[in-house]
């Protein structure tokens, strides 16, 4: 009898641990079941963002599973999406998607397809930014250093070098046929040449930028003034007056010679007399900012530097220095000096000249 009582227990507890231990592996199962019964329709993979301008474009390939029939683009967290139709010659095939007036910032973009059932794939993720007034705001116009005319009347431009994603400069001008011209030149290097311009009628230029090298959009700085210097001779042909002339009968020696443009060691000069000081004055005809000049001396060639001269200007109803020098020993002596605004100037020297010509410059800004 007790044999028995003892026999049943054994068969009591064998029967707990068999429930007990059975019951969570059951529930593990059972959980697993309806997950592996779940159909999911093929993925868009390879996604490449095209940024743009208040817009973007995702560009993916499709899956070639032949169910799949939608696709939705998600952005903010799913709060924002679009949705197109899948058809059936999309099928493993690239396909473009159109975001358009999405605000500028960066975004996380997920893109889910569904089939005929309503069922969705796995979420694939791509990360990208798009576009607007906050990056125009931070671009800049490519700085001029320089420009300069040759002796064709073509300007030469000298630029600073190109910033990142620089794509280009664009120039609106009125051309010397007097029609407005806009012309595109792709990343110019630091000198260019332009030709045809009427440049009293000013130049303007922007910059472009590609932000990024898939960016689907151009942006561009605002337009400015390009500022065009040109250095001109305002003593060219001007009425002049000198302290003496060597032989006045000698045509060739009066004072008009230092400013007719000839300064060939062949052509007429003003030739002082041999002592004491001297000057010639040049009558500008109007008021000009003068910063520099230039001389060319000499008897039969450029051989007769003037050892120490000085260069004055008519400012208020008196003459003013505006460049002295001493122990001159070049006879294509010039130099440049802080701008002043006069109407006359006069060249100053301490002995004998022999001057082939004298321009006196001024810089105009178009």
């Amino acid at each position: 009898m007790k044999k028995r009582e003892y026999i049943n227990q054994w068969i009591i507890l064998l029967i707990f641990i068999m429930q007990t231990g059975c019951s969570p592996m059951d529930r593990y199962y059972s959980g697993l079941i309806p997950e592996a019964d779940k159909i999911y329709p093929g993925k868009a993979d390879s996604v490449v963002l095209y940024p743009g301008n208040g817009r973007l474009i995702v560009s993916c390939r499709m899956s070639s599973d032949p169910k799949v029939t939608d696709m939705k683009v998600y952005w903010n967290n799913r709060r924002n999406y679009v949705e197109t139709g899948i058809t059936p010659d999309e099928t493993g095939k690239r396909k473009d998607v159109y975001i358009e007036a999405i605000p500028e910032g960066s975004y996380s973009f997920e893109l889910m397809t569904f089939d005929g059932a309503g069922r969705q794939s796995v979420a694939t993720e791509a990360f990208g930014r798009v576009y607007g007034d906050r990056y125009v705001e931070g671009l800049s116009n490519r700085a001029v250093r320089k420009t300069e005319w040759n002796d064709s009347g073509d300007i030469i431009v000298t630029w600073t070098e190109a910033a990142e994603g620089e794509t280009g400069i664009e120039l609106t001008y009125t051309a010397t046929d007097g029609k407005m011209e806009t012309v595109f030149y792709p990343r110019p290097d630091t000198s260019m040449t332009l030709t045809g311009l009427d440049v009293t009628k000013g130049v303007a230029y922007r910059t472009l930028y590609l932000p990024e090298p898939a960016a689907i959009d151009t942006f561009s700085a605002a337009p400015v003034r390009m500022p065009i210097v040109k250095t001109i001779n305002v003593a060219l042909s001007k009425p002049v007056s000198a302290s003496d002339i060597l032989d006045p009968a000698n045509a060739t020696q009066h004072p008009a010679n230092a400013v007719d443009g000839n300064y060939a060691t062949s052509a007429p000069r003003w030739v002082s007399t041999a002592a004491g000081d001297h000057w010639l004055e040049i009558d500008l005809q109007g008021e000009y900012t003068v910063n520099g000049f230039k001389t060319w001396n000499g008897a039969g060639g450029y051989n007769n530097p003037v050892p120490s001269l000085k260069l004055q200007a008519w400012v208020n109803d008196g003459w003013v220095d505006v460049h002295t020098v001493t122990g001159n020993a070049d006879p294509l002596y010039g130099a440049s000096f802080a701008p002043v605004l006069t109407t006359r100037v006069r060249y100053y020297t301490y002995s004998q000249v022999r001057l082939y010509e004298i321009e006196i410059y001024s810089q105009i800004i178009y």
